[in-house]
């Protein structure tokens, strides 16, 4: 599942709560709709006349009334099917807008617990759930609804009999049909959910392939996706067979009711209790009754559908996002001092603290590096920083000034973040370059930050150079290439604060002397942050922190620690560090 299972309630229109409803468009195509059903209503009575008219005379009037009200009756439907397909596609296309505002703002944290591939599936084919419950089943729905209930009023004032074998008809298609599109909705919204899982993995072995190759793992993959459409056909085929039981049964009901109708209007007409007319007429009010009651298990079908659909995405709207203040104007624009003060965190897994009671602080426009074994708590570090999750205990200062209380956009804003992970978007490098700058730089500018990452010549040997395209995931550059990009950004941002999660790992000696230099000469006016694992990204920083388990077990220059401290000795030693 995507998310919990919300209480039982009717998440269509929950789900129409996150929108600008188009109410002028939606009531428009209802009105067009009610304006067919009245030629469908009164057509019926002019063929009874037209028909009991036969014993005198042949009505050229009547014929072409007739004809009038069957062109008026598909004139207004088409014009109401029109309408209320414009008013899906606008609520789809809200819909999908607002989700995707809505996942862009959600913490870190979900995306932690949550496939990204499969919640791009739930917001992909569940709004277009909701889209085909507006566009055709709402105007099948009303229309069927008010042939209903004015042909009945009209069927009892012409035969209470008759009518009332219409009326047990009616409620033995009920008794059979609910059952069936009760456990329909369940199946339906368990097939989304395995259809999000099935592109999750899909994506995932595209998006991977390489490694999938390099492991000799295209069976254990294809394994995987096949175990996916299994599950997916098991549960399509389910559906398949309560498809196939409603049609034959309703079909049968209804045929055995017309059949009835029949037999006893024959009767009726016989004895002279009733016209050819008035029975010629009956029978069509019967099938504009039964017609739309025989589609109602597929429109209930639809709308259970669409109903599951909307859980999820209204389950996904429930989820906070992440809290959003008002700008403030007193936030530091200089470089400050940022304070742990008996931090503690742990991740929601459950694996007991990553951050164990961490009090340090990082000096203004100095370099500081984070050194210790893997999995000790070094990009944790960064990400508290950043704000991605909340703290368990403790705060994190900036300037004397609790991080909390800084707006979010502003605090982000202050920080240029190199992540230890491919970050390059689909577009040119000139896009990548400057994603998420108000004011974009110049080319000289963007040239200068390049230099400083030791970037610009390789992108100048590129036919396109700043304007060449980038493919998923950046893989027509290599991984060094990708990096010193990746630093370029961050030069380009007007942040206070620089942050390096593993950013020169894959770069060669003379690259990263580049940045070295260009970090010396930036730490005049910022703050560098640095994770490392390499010896000379860390030996020249003004202070080292050595993290162990969550905890700061030595810090200082790299001359001191290596005095003080036998592990970080022992890491410079074994080139670990």
């Amino acid at each position: 599942m995507l998310m919990t299972q919300a209480k039982r309630r009717n998440n269509v229109m929950t789900l129409f709560g996150q929108i600008k409803f188009p109410k002028l468009l939606f009531f428009g195509g209802i009105l067009l709709t009610i304006g067919g059903v009245a030629f469908s209503l009164i057509l019926p009575l002019e063929v009874r006349t037209f028909v009991d008219s036969f014993k005198t005379h042949f009505s050229m009037r009547g014929v072409l009334l007739i004809v009038a009200m069957l062109i008026g009756s598909t004139v207004f439907n088409m014009g109401g099917g029109y309408v209320l397909g414009i008013a899906g596609q606008r609520i789809v296309s809200q819909l999908r807008s607002n989700v995707s505002a809505h996942i862009i703002t959600l913490p870190v944290p979900f995306f932690d617990g949550h496939r990204s591939a499969e919640v791009a599936s739930h917001v992909s084919s569940d709004t277009e759930k909701i889209n085909d419950l507006i566009s055709s089943n709402v105007s099948t729905l009303v229309s069927g609804l008010l042939l209903t209930i004015g042909s009945m009023v009209i069927l009892f004032t012409i035969s209470p009999l008759l009518t009332i074998i219409i009326i047990g008809a009616l409620g033995l298609m009920g008794l059979v049909i609910a059952p069936i599109s009760k456990t329909q909705s369940g199946l339906y919204h368990q097939t989304q959910d395995q259809l999000g899982k099935y592109n999750a993995d899909l994506q995932q072995s595209i998006a991977e392939i390489r490694l999938i190759k390099t492991s000799d793992a295209e069976p254990a993959m294809i394994k995987i996706l096949k175990k996916r459409i299994h599950q997916l056909y098991r549960t399509n085929l389910r559906i398949t067979l309560l498809n196939a039981l409603i049609d034959p049964i309703e079909f049968t009901i209804l045929m055995g009711t017309i059949f009835f109708v029949f037999i006893v209007g024959g009767a009726m007409v016989s004895r002279g209790t009733i016209t050819i007319g008035t029975l010629t007429s009956f029978l069509i009010y019967v099938f504009q009754v039964l017609t739309p009651i025989a589609s109602v298990g597929a429109t209930l079908t639809e709308f259970r559908a669409a109903n599951g659909a909307a859980q999820t995405l209204t389950e996904l709207f429930d989820q906070p996002g992440e809290a959003t203040t008002t700008l403030s104007d007193d936030v530091p624009t200089t470089s400050s001092a940022i304070t742990f003060d008996h931090v503690n965190f742990s991740y929601q897994t459950g694996d007991g603290p990553t951050i164990n009671d961490l009090s340090l602080t990082i000096a203004p426009q100095k370099t500081t590096a984070f050194v210790g074994p893997s999995g000790g708590g070094k990009s944790t570090i960064l990400s508290l920083i950043e704000r991605f999750y909340h703290l368990d205990s403790g705060t994190i200062t900036y300037a004397g000034r609790n991080v909390q209380d800084i707006p979010l956009p502003q605090w982000r804003a202050s920080i240029s973040y190199v992540s230890q992970e491919t970050s390059m978007l689909f577009g040119t490098i000139r896009d990548n370059l400057v994603f998420g700058l108000t004011a974009k730089p110049d080319d000289d500018t963007i040239k200068r930050a390049l230099q400083s990452a030791a970037a610009l010549d390789f992108v100048n040997d590129l036919p396109a150079g700043l304007d060449t395209e980038l493919a998923e995931q950046a893989q027509n550059l290599s991984g060094g290439q990708i990096q010193r990009l990746m630093i370029a950004r961050a030069f380009l941002r007007p942040a206070p604060i620089i942050i390096l999660d593993e950013a020169t790992a894959s770069l060669d000696s003379a690259s990263e002397q580049s940045i070295e230099d260009a970090i010396e000469r930036l730490q005049q006016t910022k703050t560098i942050i640095i994770v490392a694992h390499r010896l000379a990204t860390v030996k020249n920083a003004n202070t080292i922190f050595f993290i162990e388990k969550g905890a700061v077990t030595g810090s200082g220059t790299h001359q001191s620690l290596i005095a003080t401290h036998p592990l970080y000795r022992q890491y410079v030693e074994e080139q670990l560090v």
